[in-house]
């Protein structure tokens, strides 16, 4: 792979007489855009943790919360790698065409080999929360001396089987509040989910089931808490974009077979709550893993753990990697 070109954009590094602690932004040139990222930590010598966030598209409500409440507590050990996908937050627009999951995977490339030469390194750990975690594992299959061991949060690896968990664990849930209109619109989906509009369904309802995705914080809350809209503030119609554009194609995503051929620590995470990538989606994926492998479920956690348990997946997280 031909090293991508640095675009100067900013490196400071502040000196103490113990360490020298990093902050370092980037912009590095892939093709005709631009991916643009963020590194914290105590020192260049410090293990390097590339962050993926979900969606596809959710920087604003993936990079900013994850970052304040458990990056911030993850930088003080690791160098941490905040990486904005092409097409949103601070990296540039791409053309529809290119919103493609090889794409992604590229990008990932770059900025791994980016981070590791210029602090020294031959590895890195992946932490991807929902399709960023899909994000990741395509990337570990294809570059697994590159990774250090993974973190999958919420993630997804077999789309369609993800769709039919959702959706008996949505209707589950519509049939205990006695929700008609979930139940009715529910009961109509075709649980083969060829159909786009069916999945499109099943998100909707559990994106509300269970106390929502915003379990304990409802989204204007969540967007006026972390900044949202002050330092994305074309977020959304960024994400719908990359979203539309890439849905078929996640949509038939199954990862099962090719993660076999991983041997790479990972640690699988399911929120207790969640019904848009329910815990019996992620205990099977973990199963199927041949892997060096740990499973946590955080009990109280809908989609975003990282808002419902911070502390909590803080420390599940840094248990992993001490292990």
């Amino acid at each position: 792979m031909t090293k991508p070109a640095l675009l100067l954009f900013a490196f400071v590094h502040v000196n103490s007489s113990f360490a020298q602690t990093i902050a370092d932004q980037f912009q590095l040139d892939v093709g005709e855009n631009t991916i643009y990222a963020e590194v914290a930590g105590p020192s260049n010598e410090a293990s390097i943790i590339v962050y993926l966030h979900g969606g596809p598209g959710n920087v604003a409500l993936g990079v900013s919360p994850f970052r304040e409440n458990i990056g911030s507590e993850l930088e003080k050990k690791y160098l941490l790698v905040y990486m904005h996908q092409r097409g949103v937050g601070n990296s540039t627009s791409v053309p529809e065409a290119e919103l493609t999951i090889p794409r992604h995977v590229s990008d990932v490339a770059s900025v791994v080999d980016f981070v590791t030469a210029r602090y020294e390194q031959d590895k890195v750990t992946l932490i991807g929360h929902s399709w960023g975690g899909m994000l990741g594992m395509f990337y570990a299959i294809e570059y697994q001396e590159k990774v250090e061991s993974l973190v999958l949060i919420a993630s997804p690896i077999n789309s369609i089987a993800t769709y039919q968990d959702s959706l008996e664990v949505t209707l589950r849930w519509a049939r205990d509040e006695g929700h008609e209109e979930a139940i009715s619109q529910l009961t109509a989906v075709d649980a083969t989910f060829e159909n786009v509009e069916d999945r499109m369904t099943v998100n909707r309802w559990a994106n509300q089931a269970y106390g929502g995705i915003g379990r304990t914080m409802d989204m204007q809350t969540m967007l006026q808490t972390y900044d949202v809209l002050e330092e994305y503030p074309n977020w959304a119609n960024q994400q719908r974009i990359v979203s539309e554009a890439m849905r078929d194609e996640i949509g038939n995503v199954d990862l099962t077979g090719a993660i076999r051929t991983l041997d790479i620590p990972a640690l699988f995470i399911a929120g207790g709550f969640d019904s848009l990538v329910p815990q019996k989606s992620v205990f099977r994926d973990f199963e199927s893993y041949d892997g060096q492998k740990s499973f946590v479920l955080l009990e109280d956690s809908h989609h975003l753990p990282y808002i419902d348990q911070p502390a909590e997946l803080t420390e599940s997280i840094e248990v992993f990697l001490s292990e």
